[in-house]
């Protein structure tokens, strides 16, 4: 294993399990598909996802409400 992947790891490991398991079934889908390529922007918004997520920084309960409603959900 590469030193990169057990940095990301031992970030997972400190997320939520609910949270953990979402982003396990992302890495097992890019595993199944060794041809996809994430681009630098989709890597770039990952890591940043992943530092907010790492600071406790998630949207709040309004916010979400104002996305749904945005969306017609």
């Amino acid at each position: 294993m590469t030193k990169l992947m057990e940095k990301a790891i031992s970030k997972l490991r400190r997320l939520p399990v609910k949270r953990q398991d979402e982003l396990a079934e992302v890495i097992l889908d890019l595993a199944q598909d060794a041809n996809y390529k994430l681009t630098t922007e989709q890597t770039s918004e990952i890591e940043t996802a992943i530092e907010e997520a790492d600071r406790g920084q998630f949207a709040s309960e309004a916010e979400l409400v104002a996305l749904w409603k945005k969306f017609g959900l």
